[in-house]
């Protein structure tokens, strides 16, 4: 499956899925995500004047399940800062 990005008010957001192996490490999941999405994240911000400011997995958070294929999904988060696609951070956020 490829990568599909869109852009809405500044806010890169996509989906993507790939074969990650039960045991797989974090590390070695990394460098799957890395070689699956590396091309179009690069193509993506360069045809919006941009550079990603983190590397390719750091835009990606694993999702829960699998596809019908048996895929592990993944999304993908970011914003544009000026002339940077930063990554957007997955964790909780604060309670007020």
């Amino acid at each position: 499956m490829g990568v599909s990005l869109t852009l809405r008010d500044g806010e890169v957001t996509g989906e993507f899925a790939l074969v990650v192996p039960p045991g797989t490490t974090a590390l070695a999941r990394d460098n799957l995500v890395d070689d699956a999405i590396t091309e179009s994240m690069f193509a993506f911000a360069r045809s919006h004047c941009a550079v990603l400011a983190a590397d390719p997995h750091d835009y990606a958070r694993q999702m829960d399940g699998h596809d019908e294929q048996g895929f592990t999904r993944f999304t993908l988060r970011a914003r544009l800062e000026g002339d940077r696609m930063v990554p957007v951070r997955h964790g909780k956020r604060r309670r007020r």
